[in-house]
């Protein structure tokens, strides 16, 4: 936010990349979040991140007796990440529609399952 700001009140000067934007090198890549704490947190760098990003989270109260099952209610666990790895490249047209069906039926994805949040 220091470069963001120090960008805006001084256009004499070449705008510096923040952090992110540095890390990202100007490369519009997927990228997926995921985190234990509500995706509002890995939301919070959204302005700078370059190309789709796809943020999972807890949103919601605990339903589960370890961590491993907080994540799978949740869609955090590591097959949820995978999902929207995929999903992310057949987005930005990277992937067939055919071959993200063909990861999601060997994930075993359930399009019907009900919204964790709402659960």
């Amino acid at each position: 936010m220091e470069v963001e700001r120090k960008n805006l009140l001084d256009p004499d000067i070449e705008p510096s990349p923040t952090f992110i934007e540095a890390k990202f090198q100007g490369a519009a890549i997927p990228s997926v979040a995921a985190t234990d704490y509500v995706r509002g947190y890995a939301e919070q760098i959204r302005p700078w991140v370059i190309g789709t990003y796809i943020t999972l989270g807890t949103d919601g109260y605990g339903r589960s007796d370890s961590r491993k099952k907080l994540r799978e209610f949740f869609e955090v666990d590591a097959v949820s990440i995978a999902k929207a790895a995929a999903y992310s490249l057949f987005k930005d047209g990277n992937l067939s529609k055919e071959r993200l069906n063909s990861i999601y039926q060997e994930l075993g994805n359930d399009p019907l399952k009900p919204n964790p949040w709402e659960v």
